[in-house]
């Protein structure tokens, strides 16, 4: 019996507002939320911006949040905007 749970990644891209950018209200950028969940947790593990939406951005951002896909997760979920 081992006392480690299966654990899920989700995560999800999308284009927002800029709220940093203050001189131009019209400006977008990438986020990426990555969330872990698992029986009985749920944790955000960051929502980061990114220069794109390119996979190598995704994969960046990934490994600047320090998931290790390897050891982590039982299973992965992306959420790709219409």
């Amino acid at each position: 019996m081992t006392d480690k749970q299966w654990l899920v990644v989700h995560w999800d891209e999308k284009i927002m507002a800029d709220t940093t950018n203050k001189t131009d209200g019209k400006s977008k950028v990438h986020r990426l939320a990555v969330v872990v969940t698992g029986i009985e947790v749920e944790k955000i593990l960051g929502i980061v911006q990114i220069p794109s939406g390119t996979g190598k951005a995704l994969a960046n951002a990934m490994h600047q949040l320090e998931i290790n896909m390897h050891h982590l997760p039982k299973a992965l979920q992306y959420r790709q905007a219409s």
